[in-house]
């Protein structure tokens, strides 16, 4: 075993989703701020329907409501017996924990600022780099689907684990869903 992935255990990784994800919406009230107190913030819905919007809003909520249900499923379902695609989650399973995370928390903190620095000044280096970030989040949200779905808890089989798992499950591909389909594809493709 790496000494790496000695370092990452489930409380580091939970420490890092709290730490991390406690950025994304900070970065989302903060950033219209630095857009100058003119900023209209309904110039980052871009060309996105009026009547599209509110299926936006609710999808947003329910990627909050997945999220719950994934990091519960982390501090309550997962443990070092737990495997991860065949990998123990403390001798090397837990990567896929991380890496998935790290793919989409970490870009989601900048893809506010990115989008209004654009309004801002529109230019092709940060309309990719925007598209960029999307795309990363896009496919760090998958993997952690994959590993959401390819995590064993069989030695945990009680009763609130299965419905647990099941709720990460579910979560965890309706939050790739929303962050590929619509934020990845649509929002960049109206917002650009």
């Amino acid at each position: 075993m790496s000494e790496l992935t000695a370092k990452l255990t489930k409380s580091s990784l939970l420490n890092s989703i709290y730490f991390f994800g406690t950025l994304v919406p900070l970065s989302y009230y903060f950033s219209p701020r630095i857009g100058g107190k003119n900023f209209d913030v309904n110039r980052l819905w871009g060309k996105v329907e009026k009547n599209i919007r509110g299926i936006y809003v609710t999808s947003m909520i329910l990627c909050v409501i997945s999220m719950f249900f994934i990091v519960a499923f982390i501090d309550f379902s997962i443990n070092d017996k737990t495997s991860v695609l065949s990998k123990p989650f403390n001798k090397g399973g837990n990567i896929f924990y991380f890496y998935s995370m790290a793919l989409f928390i970490i870009p989601s903190i900048i893809w506010m600022p990115l989008s209004i620095m654009y309004l801002k000044k529109p230019s092709a280096m940060l309309k990719y780099l925007i598209i960029a970030v999307l795309g990363t989040v896009a496919i760090g949200s998958i993997l952690l689907a994959y590993a959401v779905y390819n995590t064993d808890t069989k030695q945990n089989n009680i009763n609130h684990h299965i419905w647990l798992k099941q709720g990460a499950t579910v979560g965890s591909m309706y939050l790739a869903f929303h962050l590929t389909v619509l934020d990845f594809y649509y929002w960049s493709k109206r917002f650009f």
